[in-house]
């Protein structure tokens, strides 16, 4: 099974937690996607999406909505959301699961915190 991680890591923590899932699941096999500097998305390979950033004043960084407005729809794919943050997570989970359920995902697999 093939998935991708589109990820936004600010400092450095949401890079090192999608290479620590990236290298412990071992049933799938996970592509990093840094969404402020990678480029040609082709989200056709993959069977599993997460999306992972880091929390900006008590949500997701809004560059990670912009990311995910412009996604093509993927129905029936599984996906997971995550996110690191120092002190407190606020809203982040809750926004970014949101931000994904518009983009018409039918099926989750977790949502779930970090804190680094």
């Amino acid at each position: 099974m093939k998935g991708i991680i589109c990820y936004y890591s600010s400092t450095g923590n949401t890079k090192l937690a999608c290479q620590y899932i990236a290298k412990h699941i071992t049933s799938v096999t996970f592509d990093p996607f840094n969404i402020a500097t990678d480029n040609d998305l082709n989200l056709a390979a993959y069977e599993i999406i997460g999306f992972a950033s880091s929390t900006d004043f008590m949500a997701p960084p809004f560059l990670l909505k912009q990311f995910i407005d412009k996604l093509p729809v993927q129905n029936g794919k599984l996906a997971f959301v995550f996110n690191t943050y120092g002190l407190v997570s606020g809203k982040t989970l809750t926004v970014l699961k949101n931000w994904v359920s518009a983009w018409n995902l039918q099926k989750y697999m977790s949502i779930w915190s970090y804190r680094t």
